[in-house]
């Protein structure tokens, strides 16, 4: 391993930080960031060789003021064309709710493109993954009895997507997960009832 290098202050405490690999195969971090005064929107970083980042750029902007953590790390992906995916959840005009967009470059900077809601209002822990020409989003949403695992997937590069869910329980649930095998895509969840659950998607 080479040394440890700080990447940028002021990260938000508690959300998960997501990973992914560039096209070219450089490490690409995305992370809930403090912006000032405090905006808890996300950043980007790609790293160099020795582990220092490019640049640090601010990635999406729903201008979210919160004084605390919500707990809700992002997820991203780079599909085959080096368009970066990303879902991530936000308060926007004035609804907390998950979110996919796609982070492009545009001027100075980054921005979002097709940025869309996912799920219903409790939509929550949104992950996504590459396969092949497949894009899938896997949340979970709790409907008042059950947590419910759904999924949406897309052939067209997040253009659009169908809908589905594909499994459900009455106990506590962990956050889903998606998973890669070649081309085939799984969702790995852990649940109080069922236990840890590979399903493999349509």
């Amino acid at each position: 391993f080479a040394p440890e290098r700080k990447v940028a202050d002021h990260s938000c405490e508690c959300c998960r930080i997501a990973v992914a690999r560039d096209r070219d195969g450089a490490p690409l971090l995305f992370w809930r960031h403090v912006f000032a005064p405090n905006e808890r929107d996300h950043a980007l970083a790609r790293l160099k060789p020795d582990g220092t980042p490019e640049a640090v750029q601010r990635a999406t902007f729903d201008r979210w003021k919160i004084d605390g953590c919500p707990h809700h790390g992002p997820s991203l992906a780079v599909d085959g064309q080096g368009l970066r995916h990303a879902v991530w959840f936000n308060e926007k005009d004035g609804t907390g709710r998950v979110h996919y967009g796609r982070l492009t470059r545009g001027g100075d900077g980054l921005r979002v493109e097709g940025q869309r809601t996912v799920g219903g209002p409790r939509a929550a822990h949104a992950d996504l993954l590459v396969a092949g020409n497949r894009l899938a989003i896997a949340w979970k949403e709790f409907d008042g009895e059950r947590t419910r695992l759904h999924i949406q997937v897309s052939r067209d590069g997040g253009q659009t997507f169908v809908a589905q869910e594909i499994t459900a329980t009455e106990g506590a649930s962990d956050q889903p997960r998606l998973l890669a095998r070649g081309e085939a895509l799984y969702a790995f969840w852990r649940t109080e009832k069922e236990h840890f659950r590979v399903l493999r998607l349509p």
